[in-house]
């Protein structure tokens, strides 16, 4: 036995017993330098530092997640407090911002480099955690099934080249939950099967603990895919089924609990936020048709970002012939194939009707970025796909034409019934070529058996190139990296140099030339604008009642007037043109083409106030923003 088990673990290219290639522990090197490669091509392609002058930052990681970044560096770098920054909007609780952007292990990594080299940091750490996201997957399959074969590498590259990650590989606050669900849920397959509960724990407290909002949807998959395997496992005995119960209530809670040190205080912080008040949908509604779902398993499918709520599930389109085959196949129990199609279901409704969809987001409809638990769902997917896949010899031919036959019909009616306006027709008949590739080499496995390891290394081969070809059309939108940095310098110089010379506590306003409302945590200087989801809704509306800029869950001082500058303690104007000769703001120093400028009239950070100003500051019930300041 100890013999066979230092074969089983042996690191080799070759399997000993069949000759097929590769197999073994390579797979593993294999599942992460392969995307590794892939995505240091296409930020080649990109043209993204050191390849060029751009970077990778979209949406929210170019607003707020690099700012935020920057702002964790120089607090562990400084040895400041991780429970409170000035930085942030007038002052904010840093330990709940620090719960839901930041809390991710690996991010303190950042302290190793250099601050200016944020944003490469950042891209770099996305490579990591996407290729790392391809192991674990790579991982439970291996461990589900007891192969080492390269195609579960293969999988494990799908999963992560889905849709979802195309869509939002920007969202590096996401990504750890994208590398910890597999292991999640082998986790809970040891817990149920064998009531060991370590790995499930350590794994969804983990989850939880990088962000709790991501690890929501987790859980509730975990719930749903935990009567997946009650159902579909035979357990032997009541005894051992009351035992599995138990024990997923209880590594569940205790996986919570790991996570609260974290977790208590932001769902303290969120209750004082705009986001914490909802309405629970009285009306069940439907956005779109199944068939519209369907259409975004094809490739080269635009991703989704906004407010329609169409999912990003691109998993590769041979899901489109193995999810049948799962059906078909004898070698599965039919216990497993309606859990597991009813769990499929489950998901496609909480994509397509708004009360699921509401439950799904934590009791929240999202804003923009829709259906952010696809992910699990293209984790689900890829494991049918895997278990019909595994089979391919048991289907018979005329299954197996059957099903592409049956596919290429559904792309035909697909076709001339297009009206979604991100649905190119190429995509379409890219979808059948890949398909009908996939399905001859199905036929070869099943025909030449001396040759399946050659089939496998050439199915790899054409997976490489169709995931490659769908992130190259639909992820990595870049952005000027010299522009970004422009300032980064000049900034850093005149606030050095203010630092230097007034030791007074003072804030400084960025008045013109800012990027983002979290211009300061860029460049660590004391401001009074954020944009962040755990922004004081108290402080916001107070913004708004003064005639300041404000929104759900962002604030700023634009829009304000020499008083509000006052008595904000705004000491000091950032900008990066010349302001205009006056007795209230007077020409401070300058450098590289920004100019700071001193308030000569700002108060300090507390003075004091005639103790009738509750009855006389009538803000919340004042539409005058004017009469408000007067």
């Amino acid at each position: 036995m100890n013999q066979q088990t230092k074969h089983r673990h042996k690191f080799s290219l070759f399997d000993e017993q069949t000759g097929n290639i590769p197999c073994g522990n390579i797979v593993y090197i294999i599942a992460f330098f392969i995307p590794v490669i892939i995505f240091t091509a296409l930020y080649f392609a990109r043209e993204i530092f050191p390849f060029g002058n751009n970077c990778y930052l979209r949406s929210d990681m170019y607003h707020q997640y690099a700012p935020f970044f920057s702002e964790l560096w120089y607090k562990i770098r400084n040895a400041e407090s991780l429970t409170y920054s000035w930085d942030i909007g007038m002052g904010t609780n840093f330990t709940s911002l620090y719960a839901y952007y930041l809390a991710s292990p690996a991010n303190w990594i950042i302290v190793l480099f250099p601050q200016k080299y944020m944003i490469e940091i950042m891209n770099t750490l996305i490579i990591l955690k996407l290729s790392l996201s391809s192991v674990s997957m790579t991982h439970y399959i291996s461990r589900h099934f007891s192969n080492k074969n390269i195609c579960i590498a293969l999988f494990g590259l799908f999963y992560a080249f889905s849709g979802y990650v195309a869509a939002y590989s920007w969202n590096i606050m996401w990504l750890d939950s994208v590398v910890l669900l597999p292991l999640i849920v082998l986790g809970l397959e040891r817990l149920v099967k064998e009531h060991k509960g370590l790995l499930y724990t350590i794994t969804l407290g983990l989850a939880i603990l990088s962000n709790y909002y991501i690890a929501i949807m987790i859980c509730l998959s975990m719930v749903i895919y935990f009567f997946v395997l009650i159902i579909s496992e035979n357990l032997g005995n009541k005894k051992n089924y009351m035992k599995s119960i138990f024990c997923f209530i209880g590594y569940s809670l205790l996986a919570g609990g790991v996570a609260s040190v974290l977790l208590l205080p932001e769902m303290a912080a969120l209750q004082y936020t705009a986001s914490s008040d909802f309405s629970f949908p009285k009306v069940m509604t439907r956005y779109f048709s199944f068939f519209a779902m369907f259409k975004r398993h094809l490739i080269n499918v635009d991703v989704h970002l906004g407010l329609e709520h169409h999912p990003n599930i691109y998993c590769g389109v041979a899901a489109f012939v193995l999810v049948p085959l799962f059906v078909m196949s004898k070698k599965i129990s039919k216990k497993e194939k309606i859990t597991k199609m009813i769990a499929l279901f489950i998901f496609l409704t909480a994509f397509n009707m708004n009360i699921p969809n509401f439950i799904w987001h934590g009791f929240h409809f999202p804003n923009s970025l829709p259906c952010r638990q696809s992910f699990i769902y293209v984790f689900l997917i890829l494991e049918i796909c895997y278990e019909a896949a595994v089979n391919i010899r048991d289907y018979s031919e005329k299954q197996l034409a059957g099903s592409m036959w049956g596919v290429l019909l559904f792309l035909m009616y697909i076709g001339n019934s297009l009206g979604d306006k991100d649905i190119d027709f190429r995509s379409i008949y890219l979808s059948g070529i890949f398909i009908v590739i996939y399905v001859l080499f199905f036929f070869f496995i099943k025909k030449w058996k001396q040759y399946t390891s050659y089939f496998l290394v050439a199915i790899f081969a054409v997976a490489i190139v169709e995931v490659t070809m769908n992130t190259e059309k639909t992820g990595y939108g870049t952005t000027v990296r010299s522009a970004y940095l422009k300032d980064y310098e000049g900034v850093s110089t005149v606030i050095n140099d203010v630092e230097k010379n007034d030791t007074s506590f003072y804030r400084i306003h960025k008045y013109k030339g800012y990027r983002s409302k979290n211009d300061a945590t860029w460049n660590n200087f004391h401001s009074t604008s954020t944009f962040s989801s755990t922004a004081y809704a108290g402080l916001t509306s107070f913004y708004g009642s003064l005639g300041l800029e404000h929104s759900t869950n962002a604030y700023a001082l634009n829009g304000a007037t020499p008083l509000i500058y006052s008595i904000f303690n705004v000491k000091y104007l950032l900008t990066n043109e010349h302001m205009p000769d006056n007795d209230i703001f007077t020409y401070y120093s300058g450098n590289d083409g920004e100019f700071l400028y001193k308030n000569e009239y700002a108060l300090p950070l507390a003075y004091m106030v005639p103790g009738d100003i509750d009855e006389n500051l009538l803000y919340t019930v004042e539409t005058n923003p004017f009469n408000v300041q007067n």
